[in-house]
């Protein structure tokens, strides 16, 4: 629903590519109709991060609409480097969109700061609450390319707009869901956010230790 709502038939995307998740960003995008772009990882595998600097010359040469990447590719863990990127989408008047669904918490990640427009974020990673929500963010850039696009739909951003304010939600929502997730900010708030980040590195670690001894 967050492609939907910010792209159309045949605008140009530049999709960041190495992984299950970058590379179901270009397959989507192309379904909508657009002419996609992918950048691949420097060895063409799913097996080293992506490259900034070659994610923002093929954004300058482009000229894209929206700029799709993953901060942590789930299924090989693969923590992407961002920096930069956001800002020459900035520039060239680009959207960022971001699946941060299995990072953000877990490491330092400023939404703000690297100028990402569309953030993707799941409950059931490192929130540890049950698979049941999905949360995005939406900087003002989006939002207005969001009323332009108009896109209408169950899974459409739009209606979400004003409801906080309007006190009316499009849909039904799983209030239980909602009340997990309070509880789990609640905790990592008292745990104190370098704590959660660290204890994450050390699991991380001990992972990959085993994973390279074995």
């Amino acid at each position: 629903g967050a492609m939907k709502s910010i792209i159309r038939s045949g605008d140009r995307v530049v999709s960041a590519s190495n992984g299950l998740y970058g590379a179901g960003f270009a397959d989507m995008a192309a379904s909508l109709g657009a002419e996609v772009t992918r950048v691949e990882s420097p060895n063409a595998t799913w097996t080293a991060p992506i490259d900034p600097q070659a994610v923002i010359a093929k954004i300058r040469e482009v000229q894209p609409r929206l700029v799709t990447a993953v901060h942590c590719e789930t299924p090989t863990g693969l923590l992407n480097p961002l920096d930069g990127i956001g800002a020459v989408c900035r520039e060239v008047g680009a959207l960022f969109l971001v699946d941060f669904v299995s990072s953000a918490g877990g490491v330092a990640l400023n939404v703000d700061e690297l100028c990402i427009d569309i953030g993707m974020l799941g409950s059931q990673k490192v929130l540890s609450c049950p698979p049941d929500l999905g949360m995005v963010s939406v900087s003002d850039q989006a939002w207005a390319v969001i009323e332009e696009v108009d896109y209408s739909g169950y899974d459409a951003l739009k209606p979400f707009r004003h409801a906080v304010t309007n006190k009316h939600m499009p849909y039904t929502h799983n209030w239980n869901a909602i009340l997990a997730l309070k509880i789990a900010l609640t905790m990592m708030e008292a745990e104190g956010l370098d704590t959660v980040r660290a204890r994450h590195t050390a699991a991380m670690e001990r992972c990959m230790a085993r994973h390279t001894a074995a």
